[in-house]
């Protein structure tokens, strides 16, 4: 769980940082993911991303609402989703949250899988993010293998189903490692 959080930490700084270097000029830009471009990405980012325990976030709202939603468009969005990852990070810092179950709404995820998930995403999408913006996602090493090892591990399906159908669509083959480098 310690390292675990320590790359949560940095992660979620890095991404922080990112999201404030996106100049709004940019949002309608490809994003290098499929047809998605920069705002679009960013707002998938957004969604999905501010993760705290027993807190509903953006992905809570109603899901057609939450999913339309356009974070980007808010003048002051980077500076919000930096203040939602701080909150998500403080909240991971009690180590009885790593215990048991997270209720996402539509199914329930043992917390250390939230916590990979969480910690991927931002290293993934952040990287994603930085790259069509210009700018670099850089973690430490120890940080990078972890990412790399939090994407083996975090579960594609649940059930059956596609438990987060966006998680396959911007493929980054080493989301830490590739992200550090460039």
């Amino acid at each position: 769980m310690e390292n675990e959080y320590t790359s949560m930490k940095e992660c979620a700084a890095e991404a922080g940082r990112v999201a404030r270097g996106v100049d709004a000029g940019r949002l309608p830009e490809p994003s290098g993911c499929g047809d998605r471009d920069v705002r679009a990405l960013v707002n998938h980012w957004v969604l999905c991303t501010p993760a705290r325990p027993g807190a509903p976030g953006p992905a809570h709202e109603a899901p057609r609402r939450a999913t339309a939603r356009d974070f980007a468009a808010d003048t002051g969005w980077a500076d919000a989703y930096a203040v939602q990852l701080e909150r998500a990070v403080a909240a991971w810092a009690d180590p009885r949250v790593w215990e048991g179950e997270i209720d996402l709404g539509f199914a329930t995820t043992p917390a250390p899988e939230i916590a990979g998930l969480l910690i991927a995403e931002l290293a993934l999408h952040g990287w994603d993010v930085a790259r069509a913006t210009g700018q670099k996602f850089q973690v430490s090493d120890d940080t990078a293998a972890s990412c790399s090892e939090s994407s083996r591990r975090t579960p594609r399906s649940t059930a059956g189903t596609t438990a987060l159908p966006m998680w396959s669509r911007c493929r980054m083959a080493r989301p830490c490692s590739t992200a550090r480098s460039s």
